[in-house]
């Protein structure tokens, strides 16, 4: 189970018993490697509320706390196992010192400092559900507010974070900033 867990981390389902067959000579279908990766996932649901040297690590790592958030489509099977695509919702707080500022010309070499916590959580859910998610993770590892929130200028994320943090500075990833330039500059 773990083995599957860890590979799953890195690829699709497929691609997973493609190389735990390679690596491992163990064969297993790609459906068989889903079934235990959620297996998996629901162990480690269960024994996340009661760790508490999460939230000590968390509370005892060095830095300001930041929050990131985002959306993505996956392709799942739905209850009729059929396959959809539904919108995943991605967050996670983050503990780092805080870096030295870039002009949008030095973004691409600036390095930032290495995080000193990160606790990340993901759903198939709506947004007012991940909102309460959102809090409940909060909760959980001991953050009190955030420097700053980092998404992709959605409404939907700006209106969670201000739910969950009241006013805090949020910052429009450089990425999709630079892809509504970009869109700007094919209307123009």
């Amino acid at each position: 189970m773990r083995l599957v867990a860890r590979c799953c981390g890195f690829w699709s389902y497929r691609l997973s018993a493609e190389n735990l067959e390679e690596f491992c000579g163990t064969h297993l279908s790609h459906t068989t490697v889903g079934k235990i990766a959620d297996e998996a996932a629901g162990n480690i649901a269960e024994s996340l509320p009661d760790n508490a040297t999460i939230r000590e690590s968390f509370q005892k790592a060095e830095g300001e706390t930041e929050f990131y958030i985002d959306g993505t489509c996956v392709h799942i099977l739905n209850e009729a196992d059929e396959p959809v695509y539904c919108e995943m919702k991605v967050g996670a707080y983050g503990k780092r010192e805080r870096g030295e500022g870039r002009t949008p010309e030095e973004c691409g070499t600036r390095e930032l400092p290495k995080p000193t916590a990160v606790s990340a959580f993901a759903a198939i859910e709506n947004k007012e559900v991940f909102q309460k998610r959102c809090q409940n993770e909060r909760r959980r590892v001991g953050v009190g507010g955030v420097t700053s929130t980092l998404g992709d200028g959605a409404l939907w994320i700006g209106s969670l974070a201000e739910a969950v943090f009241g006013k805090t500075m949020e910052c429009l990833d450089i990425y999709h900033a630079l892809e509504h330039v970009s869109d700007c500059g094919k209307v123009l």
